[in-house]
């Protein structure tokens, strides 16, 4: 074959144009990183990257792929295919008659992963063969998910070739042009025919793999684990880059991460509050704010980090700064990685990042809002970037500050799904913040401990951990607590001690369990009266009994009263406006609501209810009861429904019951502190210490059982099931919120004919690509449906969305789904 023609790759490039940039787009990423050298030497890394690169798509120089991509390259772009001429004439008289019976006889032969997993072992010169066989498995699984390192799922040897695979490969070998694909590989890369004699000799043996794991398991390494998922996530990265950056855009978007000026926070509070009349609470605010300053630049090349403390105290802004300042005192060139746990607070924790860009003149384009609803970029830095482009940064995690939530972190380390470990490589070199961490549940935080303790030896990685009930997550782990870094902690004490704004009132409680509703909304009206000028908080476990609360108050409606209801029931195009009025000053407020409150939501009312729950979930329905401290003490009464044993684990409970029963009826938030650290311990050593499920998942990563992994890592668990429903609503309906505005420019029905639109498109990834461009807007008027009390019909039911004619019979715009719907609907 004549060495001017050249193979292909893609229908716009050739094979060696693909590894090329490949090579140059991970080459460049590796620059930036940092790791110790008891993770591997960063030459090292350089050296396994450009091996992976230039193998994994070795499959793409058979006859089989060729011949698939040069139709495609015909159909798709006649100016490239004219370039080629040659070659495909070529192929066209000397190949195709015989490929074309081979793949009548097997279509799977065109696919090109897994010869390339072989060869490159061929020339690794590695002393550990369990390193060579994670090399190995990338290759192999570089479209796929990983799977367990040796027997998958499925039962299956993942490193025996059997019979049938042999014959398979070895008729790839036979139409696998070897010398054309010397001219693709780089100085000092060789491949030959013969190196597939003693790798097939050692992969047919039926013992291999079972002898290469129980090595495996005598190690008890976690750097393996790392190793592979940092090589894989490396590899995905490079190979997407090129392919959704358009050629000649690399330079403009693969660029070294940005350090931010350490001041922007510190000059934005100056210039944002210049005018605000300053309250008491502000001066301890602004104190704690300086305070955690000065000991990030003292501690700063430390690891482990916390900011505790109470709700209202000026957290956000702390723990901004604290990561800039961080930041900046790194050995490399960190992004910045802000996690929250709820999708519903990542909005307004963006706006004040925002904010604070705009006001200090800070490249807004920097910023990355990462959660399943947010927006793509339309611009990084100077640049204008397509959808692809924008796919391509906020995916990988590839932007300079990164706001996103808990489950993304963690999907993105426990986890062995190709699209979520994408990003891990820029997950490890990074200052990473959990803000709220209580929220993870202690089951998990021993596996976590173990994680991150390696993710900062490795790649030196740092942790932020702000809360107002400090978890004992790090037990084993000397984090330093940034309010106060002395052990006694006198100060952090001090910030929670010093604070009275608040009464915790367990009168009703120790009443007893009481599960009539209509009982306790006597109480809540009774205390109405009595306190006409206080604005309340209604917080129930169930949507259920929330609902029925909410219709029995909204009597209380009046000239100078609202009445708000919030759940996960009411529609997201509805909860932002909600907030928003319940912040509005003015009209006393009564908001009755679920959990959705609890973390981050910047709400403040006089008298809040809590409905039984665990000690941490009660102090943060605290934070929502007189925040500033204007308005004398707040109160925050707590009560039983009951329905606590629905939601929340019993060991908590029971945990936060023994605690509770120490105090008095009135607990002073001063106390607050003492409880939740009485709390936490008690958690530790029910929950967390010698916990089988860290312990098993501690397990998978150190035996590579990467399937088993993420079956058993769920951070939220979903015990029921629901439907998605497209609520098609007029402006008319939304009578409970007067001069409601749509949040988009696009109206319900505007919207949902759009996605009808986009339903007939043929391509399944191109209909799939443009949904994915209109979810976020569409996913504002979707409401879940609980499948127990919901009934689609016949052949609707796997549904992505379902849209019922008659969505009033079992909705309400004000109140959201009803707990009896009847059974009969229309549907299209």
């Amino acid at each position: 074959m004549s060495s001017s023609f050249e193979l292909l790759s893609h229908p716009d490039r050739t094979l060696k144009e693909h590894l090329d940039s490949c090579f140059f787009i991970g080459s460049e990423v590796l620059k930036q990183k940092t790791f110790s050298e008891l993770f591997a030497s960063k030459s090292d890394v350089y050296l396994l990257f450009k091996q992976l690169v230039y193998f994994h798509d070795f499959g793409k120089a058979t006859d089989y792929f060729q011949n698939k991509i040069i139709e495609a390259t015909k159909k798709q772009n006649s100016t490239f295919a004219k370039k080629h001429e040659a070659y495909f004439s070529y192929f066209e008289k000397q190949k195709r008659g015989n490929v074309l019976a081979e793949l009548e006889k097997d279509d799977r032969l065109s696919r090109h992963s897994l010869i390339g997993s072989y060869f490159q072992l061929a020339r690794n010169k590695s002393e550990d063969v369990i390193e060579d066989l994670i090399l190995y498995k990338i290759i192999k699984k570089h479209h796929q998910d990983l799977t367990n390192f040796h027997i998958n799922s499925k039962g299956k040897d993942e490193l025996h070739l059997d019979e049938d695979t042999i014959k398979f490969l070895e008729n790839q070998i036979n139409h696998l042009p070897f010398d054309l694909y010397q001219f693709v590989l780089p100085d000092n890369f060789e491949v030959e025919e013969k190196d597939w004699k003693g790798v097939k000799s050692n992969f047919s043996n039926v013992l291999y793999g079972s002898r290469i794991a129980r090595k495996l398991k005598k190690k008890k390494s976690l750097r393996y684990f790392f190793f592979q998922h940092y090589l894989y996530s490396l590899l995905l990265s490079a190979d997407k880059g090129d392919v959704k950056i358009r050629k000649g855009h690399q330079e403009n978007i693969i660029q070294p991460t940005y350090i931010f000026p350490r001041n922007i926070v510190g000059d934005y509070k100056v210039e944002a509050f210049k005018d605000s009349k300053k309250k008491d609470i502000d001066k301890v605010r602004e104190e704690a704010y300086q305070n955690i300053a000065k000991n990030v630049l003292e501690y700063g090349h430390q690891n482990f980090f916390s900011i505790t403390l109470p709700t209202g105290m000026g957290k956000t802004f702390s723990a901004y700064n604290a990561a800039i300042l961080l930041q900046n005192a790194a050995i490399g060139t960190p992004r910045i990685v802000y996690c929250l746990p709820f999708t519903s607070i990542i909005d307004q924790n963006v706006q004040v990042l925002t904010d604070i860009f705009e006001m200090t003149n800070q490249d807004i384009t920097r910023i990355s809002k990462n959660h399943h609803l947010s927006n793509l970029n339309t611009k990084f830095d100077e640049y204008e970037i397509d959808e692809q482009e924008g796919e391509y940064l906020t995916d990988g995690w590839e932007h300079d500050f990164i706001v996103t939530t808990f489950i993304q972190l963690m999907n993105g380390i426990f986890s062995n799904k190709n699209k979520l470990l994408r990003k891990f490589h820029n997950v490890t070199n990074s200052v990473i913040i959990l803000d709220e961490v209580q929220n993870i549940p202690a089951k998990y935080y021993e596996a976590i401990e173990v994680v991150f303790q390696k993710m900062a030896e490795y790649f030196d990685t740092k942790f932020l951990f702000v809360t107002a009930t400090q978890p004992l997550l790090m037990p084993s782990t000397e984090v330093i607590e940034l309010t106060d870094p002395t052990e006694e902690r006198l100060k952090t004490k001090a910030y929670f001690e010093n604070n009275h704004r608040i009464v915790l009132d367990k009168s009703h409680f120790e009443s007893g369990v009481n599960e009539d509703v209509e009982y306790w909304i006597d109480v809540f009206k009774k205390d109405i009266d009595q306190h006409s000028e206080k604005s309340f908080l209604f917080i129930l476990n169930t949507v259920a009994s929330s609902q029925q609360v909410f219709e029995s108050l909204k009597s209380y409606k009046s000239e100078n009263r609202d009445v708000y209801y919030l759940s996960s029931s009411i529609l997201p195009c509805f909860r932002k406006e909600i907030i928003k009025r319940i912040q509005k000053k003015g009209k006393r407020k009564i908001v009755v609501s679920t959990q959705v409150v609890e973390a981050g939501v910047d709400i403040d009312l006089d008298i809040v209810y809590r409905d039984f729950a665990p000690l941490d979930s009660i102090n943060q329905s605290a934070g929502r009861c007189n925040r500033n401290a204007l308005k004398g003490k707040g109160t925050v009464k707590l009560f039983d429904t009951g329905k606590s044993k629905l939601i929340y684990d019993s060991t908590l409970r029971d945990i936060t019951k023994f605690i509770l029963k120490e105090y008095p009826n009135q607990i002073d938030e001063s106390k607050l502190y003492e409880l939740n650290l009485k709390y936490f311990e008690q958690v530790k050593r029910k929950i967390q210490d010698d916990n089988q499920v860290s312990q098993k998942l501690v397990h998978c990563m150190e035996n590579l059982l990467l399937e088993d992994l993420a079956e058993n890592f769920k951070l939220i668990e979903k015990n029921y099931p629901t439907y998605n429903v497209f609520i098609l609503f007029d402006k008319e309906d939304a009578q409970h919120l007067k001069g409601y505005e749509f949040p988009t420019s696009k109206s319900p029905k505007q919207v949902w004919s759009e996605y009808l639109e986009l339903m007939k498109i043929e391509n399944r990834f191109e209909r799939k690509q443009e949904i994915k461009k209109l979810r976020p807007e569409l996913m504002l008027y979707v409401a879940k449906f609980p499948e127990s009390k919901y009934t689609p019909p016949e052949g609707k039911k796997d549904n992505f969305i379902i849209r019922d004619n008659n969505w009033r019979e079992h909705y309400d715009l004000e109140n959201g789904f009803k707990q009896t719907p009847p059974q009969i609907s229309g549907f299209y």
